[in-house]
């Protein structure tokens, strides 16, 4: 009697500490599933905050709608968004383009992970000193991807 007593504690307790380690697991499974997915949504999120930041940059919007090269606005903002993405992992590309425009990159992206995007109309600001209707009102579109590994 004593010995059948003493093989279902055993037993108890093999089943307990399996289904404490699977209940562990499973959380931990949870946990990275939830931080890759965040990551992820990381991206798309910071995108318009990176053009916010360049419309509100008083250089780069003067650039961006006065300079005919859009090479030449282009290199400044990747230079300007090189400072912010500090992500070691992460390509990405500028294209300052007419409003109207789709602003397609150039080479095409070609990457086998998922590309992100934002875009932002840049314009003249209305004050009476700096106010220039000649200027036009461009598009700039970010592409971000991660590199593959």
């Amino acid at each position: 009697m004593i010995n059948k007593t003493k093989n279902k504690k055993a037993w108890l307790r093999i089943v307990e500490a399996t289904i404490s380690i699977m209940l562990i697991l499973g959380v931990a499974i949870l946990f990275y599933q939830t931080k890759q997915s965040s990551s992820e949504d990381n991206i798309q999120d910071k995108l318009p905050v990176f053009l916010d930041e360049i419309a509100k940059n008083d250089s780069l919007r003067n650039k961006t709608i006065n300079e005919g090269d859009t090479s030449i606005v282009q290199s400044s903002m990747k230079t300007f968004l090189a400072s912010k993405m500090n992500r070691i992992n992460l390509n990405y590309t500028v294209v300052v383009c007419d409003i109207d425009d789709s602003c397609s990159p150039s080479p095409p992206i070609n990457t086998k992970s998922d590309i992100f995007s934002a875009e932002r109309i840049i314009s003249t600001t209305i004050e009476k000193d700096n106010f220039n209707i000649l200027a036009t009102p461009k598009k700039v579109k970010i592409y971000a991807w991660r590199m593959n590994s």
